[in-house]
């Protein structure tokens, strides 16, 4: 068993750096500057997140979460329901601010596995969008790695780092390439002439080759230079073969020196690309949630003491804040009851199916941005069950309220919702026997919600 446990500890004390992690992407909250230059700095994020390194995939949200705000930027359990959310290892969030002639562009990035903001910086950019796409590359490896790639590629050596001197000093042009040698010229040279051979009629000048240096000419060759005509008896020496000349070194341009002192910054010209719902692996779409209208149908159950009621009706859901919606609706609440013997005979009957229509109206707080989207809330509830010549009856109460919303698509879903609570009315005991004037009203309910 020691065997066993021991790498199992070492392998989960290791860091798992080679891990490539999902990344959401959420739109930046404006600081002084319009939606068209946010969507276009957020196409240029997801667009250098594509091709970074440790990123294995973007879910790249193409509409702000309802609960991200700038103290959402600084609350890890905020930025962390986020990023759970919609299946992420890490977060990259943050601020465009408007500085004069350019742009402020503040990032954070939010870790899931430390629960932790692991960076929160601020970079200046210019307002021009070719310099802004071209410097992206650098913010986007800065704030994933802490290292800035241009301040590495400043301390990087340069020509100047390089001495030469040494090889310079292995060349002496001032030594003469060959010694002082005789050359006979004019008919002394018959005296010191080699044996009578049989002449040869090819042309001594043909072994002189001008493409060489000094240095290639061998005493051979030079003997056999004669000027004017040969003596008698004297024969011309067989030519020898010039040797091949060495390959010229390369000449590097005076440009490509100066270009090795500048810093090897990496320009990356990229345009914000357009996207297509649905076309990259990476692709998210956020359903629709408290920032939009929405309008409930339902139907369920519902009891008061003996009153077993079968619910049915609509609520209209109107986004104030940040997942804050106010509500109001109206149901159909009918119950079959026995009625009293005298007037049963009255009508005829021993049964009725009579119905009331109760009003509600309250607030819930939504969590949007994926497929399920929970709320929680409370309500007043108000009904008039009883009306005759003399006046009307109503009763009231207050309700805990709580559900979710399960969106197929953008704007439409099935919702599911609880009520749990309790109403009065002085009079409920003379509508029925053994029901009192105050008790509590549980609800169940579910329907369809259209999100406009």
């Amino acid at each position: 068993m020691r065997t066993f446990l021991l790498p199992l500890a070492l392998g989960l004390a290791l860091p798992a750096t080679a891990v490539a992690d999902t990344v959401v992407l959420t739109p930046l909250l404006p600081d002084g500057v319009d939606g068209k230059v946010i969507g276009n700095v957020h196409q240029l994020l997801a667009s250098e997140l594509d091709f970074a390194s440790g990123v294995d995939k973007v879910v790249d949200l193409p509409q702000r979460p309802s609960t991200l705000s700038t103290s959402c930027l600084t609350s890890t359990r905020c930025l962390g329901t986020i990023a759970g959310g919609n299946g992420g290892q890490r977060l990259i969030s943050g601020i465009l601010h408007s500085r004069g002639a350019g742009y402020g562009l503040e990032l954070v990035l939010y870790d899931v596995a430390s629960n932790s903001i692991v960076r929160r910086q601020e970079w200046e950019s210019s307002s021009d969008p070719t310099e802004l796409a071209n410097g992206m590359t650098a913010i986007v490896s800065e704030l994933l790695t802490g290292e800035d790639p241009n301040a590495t590629a400043a301390a990087a050596p340069t020509v100047a780092a390089f001495d030469d001197s040494s090889d310079e000093e292995d060349f002496d042009f001032d030594e003469e390439p060959l010694g002082a040698l005789p050359v006979a010229v004019g008919a002394g040279a018959a005296a010191s002439a080699p044996p009578a051979a049989a002449p040869v009629e090819e042309d001594p000048l043909a072994s002189i080759s001008f493409g060489g240096s000094p240095a290639d000419i061998t005493v051979e060759d030079i003997d056999g230079i004669q000027f004017g005509a040969p003596a008698a008896g004297t024969s011309t020496p067989a030519p020898v073969a010039p040797q091949p000349l060495p390959p010229a070194p390369p000449v590097m341009p005076s440009s490509s020196v100066a270009d090795l002192d500048a810093p090897a910054t990496k320009v990356r010209n990229r345009a914000p690309k357009e996207k297509s719902m649905g076309s990259g692996s990476g692709a998210t779409i956020e359903r629709a949630g408290a920032e939009t209208l929405q309008f409930t149908l339902r139907g369920g159950y519902s009891n008061y003491y003996r009153f077993n009621f079968m619910t049915i009706g609509g609520e209209v859901g109107v986004p104030v804040v940040a997942g804050l919606n106010v509500l109001a609706g109206m149901e159909a609440y009918g119950t079959s009851r026995t009625l009293p013997p005298d007037l049963a005979a009255l009508e005829g009957e021993t049964s009725s199916w009579e119905t009331i229509f109760p009003m509600n109206l309250g607030a819930m707080y939504k969590f949007t941005g994926g497929i399920i989207q929970p709320y929680a809330g409370a309500d007043t509830i108000f009904v008039q069950y009883y009306r005759d010549d003399v006046g009307a009856d109503w009763a009231a109460g207050l309700r805990a309220r709580g559900g979710a919303d399960f969106m197929l698509i953008d704007n439409f879903g099935l919702n599911v919702n609880v009520a749990f609570g309790m109403w009065s009315g002085q009079n409920w005991p003379l509508i029925e026997q053994g029901v009192g004037s105050s008790g509590l009203l549980p609800q169940i309910s579910g329907g369809t919600v259209l999100a406009f």
